[in-house]
């Protein structure tokens, strides 16, 4: 029976465990490290990813991800503040309303994903440009303020413990009585564990998905309430990577991914961005004369960029078309089980496309080094969200085995058309988001009714 509960929690463990030792190693270092206020102000801290994570967990449970939380965070600390606005008057509508927009999202979600057939990560991948466009468009920066009532909530205490930590600790029991107890956890776990067998055992699988995508939201929502609480003001520069870190914390406790997938990417992520700020976080460096000239540089009134680009299509395009190493990448993405069967070297063909994939990421460094001279912190913000949407738009699936290199360059041109015609239009920059997660879906969907209507494969 030890063995069984050792086996059934052994990650949990290792993580508490974890905890644990940095817990001494603080203790060794510091007097204060274990004291009730600076325990007390850790769990006030991670009361804010934790609200979150909580939310973003039932969702995972469902085999499901919301990447949009963040941004939904930043749009919710926007909207309460301006509702707020000071007036003690205006604490309860400008909760109400903004639980109530988290809701809301949290609805159109599910209703998407249940009513469209679309994916949860396309879904909430779409929203997170649409709602971080839309803070954007509303403001820059710090705008409205909370009262002052609210305000001293965050530094209220009960028995010398912050409110804060009480609330965190009532919505954490609240969800393991939901899990544990009610017919709706049970339901939560069915759904994840294998969703064609839930539905033919009669569970009502949409209305199961509604709930938890509304609680998500809820949640993420209650999240910016928090921040405001914490800040005073609405600045649209909260909730940054807030939906990466919840992942990551979800991950961490022993929830499975995607049936245990794609941790070490999120992982890899924060990591690279850490060496990153960790060497500089402002402007270092500087290329040559010589290698700054090729930027502009042109060949019969062409920029060599753009050889240099088609040649890298064409050769991308031979690969996947005319060898083997490019059919094996198709047959894993088609159908892994089959390929393992088949002979394939699914771990040979592994290496091989990580390995391109990133050589091709340090070229866009070597070509933004090209155009802007300096190695500065900030380029490569968002392009990894970016690229994923021009690879969607142009057809390729997220589930693998299926793209075209044609499609994806028709993914590229339609997003960076779309940026310079916003520019030429003199259009604020923060709609292009919006656009761009709009057009997203709308894409994903277009494919979707296609893949109904022709039954077929696209092959490479």
């Amino acid at each position: 029976m030890r063995r069984s509960f050792l086996q059934r929690h052994s990650l949990v463990l290792v993580v508490y465990g974890m905890i644990l030792i940095l817990m001494l190693i603080g203790a060794m270092n510091s007097e204060r490290f274990l004291s009730l206020r600076n325990l007390t102000n850790v769990l006030r801290q991670a009361a804010y990813l934790g609200t979150a994570a909580l939310g973003e967990m039932l969702v995972i449970l469902t085999a499901g991800i919301d990447l949009s939380i963040g941004s939904l965070v930043k749009l919710c600390v926007l909207v309460s503040a301006i509702l707020m606005d000071g007036n003690p008057d205006n604490v309860w509508m400008a909760v109400i309303l903004t639980l109530g927009l988290g809701l809301l999202v949290g609805l159109i979600h599910a209703f998407l994903i249940n009513e469209f057939n679309l994916s949860p990560f396309v879904v909430t991948f779409a929203s997170l440009f649409i709602l971080q466009g839309i803070s954007l468009t509303i403001t820059t920066k710090p705008i409205g303020r909370a009262s002052r009532d609210f305000l001293m909530l965050y530094s209220q205490k009960f028995l010398g413990v912050p409110i804060i930590v009480y609330y965190f600790i009532f919505i954490t029991l609240l969800i393991m009585f939901l899990l544990r107890k009610t017919v709706f956890g049970k339901h939560i776990y069915a759904i994840g564990g294998n969703l064609s067998v839930a539905q033919l055992s009669g569970i009502p699988v949409k209305r199961v998905r509604y709930g938890v995508y509304g609680l998500c939201s809820v949640l993420a929502a209650s999240t910016g309430l928090l921040w405001l609480m914490r800040m005073g003001v609405g600045d649209p520069v909260i909730g940054k990577e807030l939906e990466l870190n919840a992942i990551i914390a979800v991950v961490i406790g022993g929830t499975s991914l995607f049936g245990g997938r794609g941790t070490v990417t999120f992982a890899s992520l924060f990591i690279l961005q850490g060496i990153s700020l960790t060497i500089t976080t402002k402007p270092i460096g500087r290329a040559s004369r010589d290698f700054l000239m090729l930027y502009s540089q042109k060949f019969l009134g062409v920029p060599i960029i753009v050889y240099y680009f088609i040649f890298i299509t064409l050769l991308i395009m031979f690969l996947l078309r005319k060898t083997v190493f490019g059919k094996h990448i198709y047959a894993i993405g088609g159908n892994l089980s089959v390929a393992q069967l088949s002979g394939i070297p699914v771990k040979r063909v592994r290496y091989g496309v990580y390995g391109l994939c990133s050589v091709l990421a340090a070229s866009t460094g070597l070509l933004w080094l090209m155009r802007m001279g300096v190695g500065d912190p900030v380029i490569g913000k968002e392009l990894e969200l970016n690229a994923i949407i021009a690879v969607v738009i142009g057809g390729t699936s997220l589930f693998g085995g299926r793209g075209t290199v044609t499609g994806v360059l028709g993914g590229i041109l339609l997003l960076t058309f779309t940026d310079n015609l916003l520019v030429v239009l003199g259009v604020n920059q923060f709609i292009s988001g919006l656009i761009k997660g709009i057009i997203f879906v709308a894409a994903v969907a277009l494919y979707k009714q296609a893949d109904r209507a022709r039954g077929g494969f696209s092959g490479p």
